[in-house]
């Protein structure tokens, strides 16, 4: 199957639009400007936005049980009150000189979140945050980590290192919270673009946003973990560097898709939609996202 994105009107484009994920409490869209350093919440019943800017590039963002969200920025972890205002400093990067990129909170609340060293060379991490907020490696000699979910039973966690070309699957305990048995689920190795964020529908397929700067138009691929087969793909047209999805709405069959413009100067004057925000109707229901309980 073949499906079209199309860019919402009004909303401003995005240097490195990340970290898209629906706060089912209020109905809002989350996403995240990289390089922009902003904090973007968008109603999709009303059209508008609110943003919250920092002082340094974020990296994830999740939504709290306490109330309100979590924020990784490039330094550290820091609250934002549900009113949207930056709030108390949760903790500090366990290794300073690397920011904090793509993350998730697993089933039991912990925040699971990489790293990247601004360079793909094999320096950075993948770390699990308990509650309150301790900090536990989980794996190291990564490239650039991004897409993370959890089956639907809970017992497989998904992972995407960018640099390694693949979505690996790793047997997840959740009440450890451990992972091991990684094994490659999906291989995009010889293809253009490397695989970035990633979403999970309800019957277990997995959505990868796929990363690149060449062609006309952007992709989001629908992936059979058990097969490594691609079953279907949305295409993104006007731009190509497609970055994260996120299921949506009440119903969670909105599929929203973030997007960048990291490109030069004459390769953006073609790609007239880079860094904006698609949406499409998805075939299949996606699963909700798990929330902070730090």
């Amino acid at each position: 199957m073949s499906l079209t994105a199309e860019p919402i009107p009004l909303l401003a484009a995005a240097r490195l639009g990340e970290g898209a994920l629906w706060d089912d409490r209020h109905n809002l869209l989350l996403w995240i400007d990289i390089h922009g350093q902003t904090f973007h919440r968008y109603t999709p019943a009303t059209g508008q936005q609110a943003t919250t800017y920092f002082d340094e590039e974020i990296g994830t963002v999740a939504p709290r049980a306490l109330g309100g969200w979590v924020v990784a920025l490039r330094s550290r972890l820091q609250a934002v009150t549900p009113d949207g205002t930056p709030g108390e400093v949760l903790a500090l990067h366990p290794m300073p000189g690397l920011r904090f990129n793509d993350g998730k909170c697993d089933p039991a609340g912990r925040l699971w979140v990489g790293t990247f060293a601004d360079a793909w060379i094999a320096n950075s991490a993948l770390y699990r945050i308990d509650p309150p907020c301790s900090f536990s490696q989980m794996l190291d000699g990564v490239i650039c980590s991004n897409g993370l979910v959890w089956s639907q039973n809970q017992r497989t966690m998904y992972y995407i290192d960018s640099g390694t070309q693949r979505v690996d699957a790793f047997d997840y305990n959740r009440a450890a919270g451990t992972i091991k048995n990684r094994r490659p689920v999906v291989d995009f190795a010889g293809q253009p673009g490397v695989p970035d964020g990633m979403a999970i529908d309800a019957e277990g397929m997995l959505w990868i946003a796929i990363y690149s700067e060449v062609g006309d138009a952007g992709h989001v691929l629908r992936c059979n973990p058990h097969n490594g087969e691609i079953i279907d793909d949305v295409t993104i047209p006007g731009v190509t560097e497609v970055t994260s999805c996120a299921f949506s709405g009440e119903d969670l069959r909105t599929l929203y898709i973030t997007t960048a413009a990291c490109l030069d100067v004459e390769t953006l004057a073609r790609q007239p939609h880079a860094g904006r925000l698609f949406q499409v109707a998805a075939p299949v229901a996606g699963m909700p996202a798990f929330r902070f309980a730090g």
